[in-house]
Formats: structure tokens, C-alpha cells, sequence
């Protein structure tokens, strides 16, 4: 029984890791957009300038401006990007034979404890 209640919370921990996963692949995607729609602001910006239909320092401005948010996602698409492979990585090491081997071992050696614990009361 405490193998079984062992795997069940595994199993639970793992399902919240590939939640987490799918989040935080929806959030790199949000950002990729909010990137490029920033990137097309700025040639917007750039061409409406040569154009003379906004004044060059307003160009500037959203430009500067588009650039700040440009960082800003990207750094948080960065940062996402790595918890992405620490989650990949976590769902590989508990999902191998030989972690769910060591396992069993911790679970078998829990259990002769309890027994030597009982046998010397």
C-alpha cells in the first residue's frame, strides 16, 4: 500500500509538472506574438515617418518604446524557455527505469524499517 500511495503521488506531482509545461508553453507563444506584433510597430513607426504622416521624434519615441517591450518579452520568454527544459528534464528523470527502480528500493528499505522498528518493540 505504500508503494501504491508512493506512485499515486508521483503520478500527481507529474501531471502538475505537464500542466505547468503546457502553461508555460502557451506563455512563450503569447509572448513570440506580443514580440512581433512590438516589431511590426516599430517598421510601422519607421515607415509612417519617411512618409511624413507622424513627426520623426514620435518614430523615435515608439520606437524606443517598442524596443523596451521588445526586452521585456523576450527576457520573460527566455526565462520561460528554461523552466520549459527544467520541467522536460524533471518529467525524463522520474519517468526513466532506473529512477522507478530506486524507488522501489527506498520503498522495500522504508518497509524493513518498519519491521525492525515493530521486531524491537
Amino acid at each position: 500500500s505504500d508503494y501504491a500511495i508512493f506512485c499515486l503521488e508521483r503520478q500527481e506531482t507529474m501531471l502538475k509538472i505537464y500542466r505547468k509545461r503546457h502553461r508555460s508553453y502557451w506563455q512563450v507563444s503569447i509572448d513570440a506574438f506580443i514580440v512581433t506584433m512590438a516589431i511590426a510597430g516599430i517598421i510601422a513607426a519607421i515607415w509612417c515617418a519617411i512618409i511624413d504622416y507622424i513627426d520623426g521624434w514620435l518614430a523615435i519615441l515608439l520606437t524606443v518604446l517598442y524596443g523596451v517591450a521588445i526586452a521585456i518579452f523576450v527576457i520573460d520568454c527566455k526565462s520561460t524557455c528554461e523552466l520549459i527544459t527544467e520541467y522536460n528534464r524533471y518529467l525524463k528523470q522520474a519517468s526513466s527505469i532506473p529512477a522507478a527502480l530506486e524507488d522501489v528500493v527506498k520503498i522495500v528499505n522504508s518497509l524493513n524499517e518498519d519491521d525492525t522498528e515493530e521486531d524491537e518493540q
